[in-house]
This record gives C-alpha cells, sequence and structure tokens, in this order.
C-alpha cells in the first residue's frame, strides 16, 4: 500500500475552509496539523475552530502539541479516526497511548528528525503506524532531510509490516526516493497547495507513486 495524503497548516480558519475544501474536491484521505505554540514554534488554528469537516473522507490530526489528551473531544467531535503524536512530548508516552487506544482513535507515532527509531520499540504493539519526519515540525515549506530515509529503511527492515508516514518537503523531485526507502505513505502539503494547479500536482505525484 502506498498513499499520498495531502496536508493542510493553517493559521487562520478562513485559510483552512479554503484549503480543506479544495483538498476534498480530489483526495480521499487529508491530514491536519494542529500546533499549539508550545511544542513547536509555530501556532495553527485550533480544533474548537472547525466548526464540521467535508463527510466521507478519513481525517488523520498531526497534533504537534504538549497534551494530546486534552485535543480527544474536539477529534471526535470532528469524527477524526486517526490521531498522530509526537514521542518527544512526554516520559509518560505509554499511558498516553493507551488512553488514545481506549477512546477508539487508530494511533501513529511521530518521529522528529534526531529522534532515533529505538523510542519505537516500547510503543510498537500499541501503534498504527509510524510517521518521520523529514522537517522540523511547525513550519510548512522546509527543505527535505535526506538522512531520514536511512531512518524508514532501518524501520522497514526492524518492522516489515509497519505502516511508515513521512512528512515534510517531499516532491516530485525525491517522491521516488521516499517510497524506495520502505515508507507507505508521503504526507505533502506545501508539495501540493503551492502548485499551480494542486489536483494536477496531487495526480503527477501519485502517477511516480504508482510507477514504483
Amino acid at each position: 500500500m502506498k498513499k499520498v495524503i495531502p496536508v493542510i497548516l493553517a493559521t487562520n480558519i478562513s485559510d483552512f475552509k479554503e484549503k480543506i475544501n479544495l483538498l476534498a474536491s480530489f483526495s480521499s484521505e487529508i491530514q491536519i496539523d494542529i500546533a499549539d505554540g508550545e511544542f513547536v514554534n509555530n501556532k495553527t488554528i485550533m480544533l474548537e475552530e472547525i466548526k464540521e469537516l467535508p463527510e466521507d473522507k478519513l481525517y488523520e490530526a498531526h497534533l504537534m502539541v504538549k497534551n494530546p489528551l486534552e485535543y480527544l473531544e474536539e477529534c471526535a467531535r470532528l469524527n477524526i479516526k486517526r490521531i498522530v503524536i509526537h514521542s518527544e512530548i512526554s516520559e509518560e508516552l505509554v499511558g498516553i497511548v493507551e488512553k488514545i487506544k481506549e477512546r477508539g482513535f487508530e494511533i501513529i507515532l511521530a518521529l522528529n528528525p534526531e529522534t532515533n527509531i529505538v523510542n519505537v520499540d516500547l510503543y510498537a504493539k500499541d501503534l498504527d503506524g509510524v510517521l518521520l519526519l523529514s522537517v522540523e515540525p511547525g513550519f510548512g515549506g522546509q527543505k527535505f532531510i535526506t538522512k531520514v530515509l536511512d531512518k524508514a529503511k532501518k524501520l522497514r527492515e526492524k518492522y516489515p509490516d509497519m505502516l511508515i508516514e513521512i512528512d515534510g518537503g517531499v516532491n516530485k523531485e525525491n517522491i521516488e526516493q521516499v517510497f524506495s526507502s520502505g515508507v507507505n505513505v508521503a504526507c505533502i502539503g506545501s508539495g501540493i497547495l503551492k502548485a499551480k494547479d494542486p489536483e494536477e500536482e496531487w495526480e503527477k505525484l501519485n502517477e511516480i507513486k504508482d510507477k514504483k
């Protein structure tokens, strides 16, 4: 299974509405980035600002926040099925993972570019996947950090059946490398939304993916 999932990082609700309606017109899965201004040096819109989301889509909330448990009610209200939390947030991560699973969400553990994949071992049995950050979290439009592909290869060797996502700086120039490293899902924000025709760009990215 290989997928290209568009990503929204918005700092105001009007920008979010414009982007979500555009992406929902052609993609069945969308990742929504939420940053609290504490875990990362940027603050996005908050989930409570979103009144509703287009129906019949699979949403993934990438919570770049210190306290992800505070966001579960809003995720449930918006029918978000999958939650991404960061391995760097707390020493109490085991309990946090358990509480998210108890609420019926799928859970993906995100690793910052410098975080070792050994962090996955403690939680692997409870995870639905791992997301590797290939830029520093919090801001869009950054340059892809190539060495993260080595982490993807090692993770794939260690966990042959694990869902592996990668997020940050992915575009037409490097997406072949991304999928060749063992990644299942490429999460792409600026690489799609900043294109002249985002839908056409998404289709081109999928064409490259399907050739692998």
